[in-house]
């Protein structure tokens, strides 16, 4: 009794020791957990970068592209935001940005249409910053592009006032592709192409028909023909004989020949001699497809 008292008491202060180890384990982790930053998470779509945004560290861009071809024209760069629910005040998400630009676009293009002239691209200063603005004849004011940015100009290592140069030839380049498409000459111009192109396709199909009927054609004949011929083969009686036959050498009547000049005589010696050779080649390849046929 005195002995399992003992054990009692010592299984009972192992599970004490055992729980507050435990628990000191747990506390200690928590508090390391506790001050350690929150970084994102994964799983979450609110630290994930969106659709069409790339993250490169510290900052994020997203692209401008061209309403003609979709092509890539320029990157809008802005700090990275790693919580979309969370946006810092007065910073705006690249995307946002990226998608006001694309529609200023999208409506200035729509205008070229009814504008007399071409738009012009020009680079404006406002508050220290450098805007790209474009002037039509529809309105009295320039329509504001886009703004050029410090983390645009970081990100691509360039000054403000080059990168808005650069970024200004692009648009006036795109603005005059557009013009250009728009006008009645080349409008004329691209669906005469269109035509030629279809009606290239219609005549090279029809020549593709043509070609594969006549073969078609072509093919079926001779394989009726094969046909006859492996019948006749198969019907003759050299299969019971297994003989050759052999035409006998034409010749010509005693009398005849001796009224003939010599070199007629020759001539048709030769002639003979030709006809018997001929036939006898036949009548091997004949014989050999008759092999063929019966292997």
């Amino acid at each position: 009794m005195v002995r399992f008292n003992r054990c009692l008491r010592l299984a009972v202060r192992l599970v004490l020791i055992g729980l507050i180890t435990l628990a000191l384990v747990l506390g200690s982790g928590a508090i390391a957990h506790g001050q350690l930053p929150s970084l994102p998470a994964s799983g979450n779509s609110a630290f994930s970068a969106p659709n069409g945004v790339r993250r490169h560290g510290e900052y994020e861009t997203a692209s401008i592209r061209s309403p003609l071809d979709r092509k890539e024209l320029f990157e809008l760069t802005s700090p990275t935001i790693f919580n979309r629910d969370s946006v810092p005040e007065g910073l705006l998400p690249v995307e946002v940005r990226a998608e006001e630009v694309n529609e200023r676009l999208w409506r200035v293009f729509y205008r070229i249409y009814t504008s007399q002239q071409v738009p012009t691209v020009t680079i404006a200063t406002l508050s220290n910053q450098s805007i790209i603005q474009i002037s039509d004849d529809q309105s009295s004011r320039p329509i504001r592009l886009v703004t050029v940015t410090e983390p645009d100009a970081d990100f691509n290592g360039k000054t403000l006032d080059e990168l808005a140069q650069e970024w200004q030839t692009l648009l006036q380049d795109e603005v005059t592709q557009f013009r250009q498409l728009g006008t009645p000459e080349v409008i004329i111009q691209r669906i005469w192409q269109a035509l030629q192109i279809l009606l290239g396709l219609l005549l090279a199909s029809a020549v593709i028909w043509f070609l594969r009927r006549r073969l078609t054609r072509r093919q079926q004949t001779l394989e009726s023909l094969y046909q006859t011929q492996l019948a006749a083969i198969t019907a003759s009686p050299s299969l019971e004989t297994g003989a050759e036959e052999v035409s006998p050498e034409p010749t010509a009547p005693p009398e005849r020949m001796a009224g003939e000049k010599p070199e007629a005589r020759a001539m048709a010696n030769m002639r003979s001699q030709f006809l018997t050779t001929v036939q006898h080649q036949f009548s091997v390849q004949r014989q050999l497809d008759i092999d063929k046929f019966l292997k």
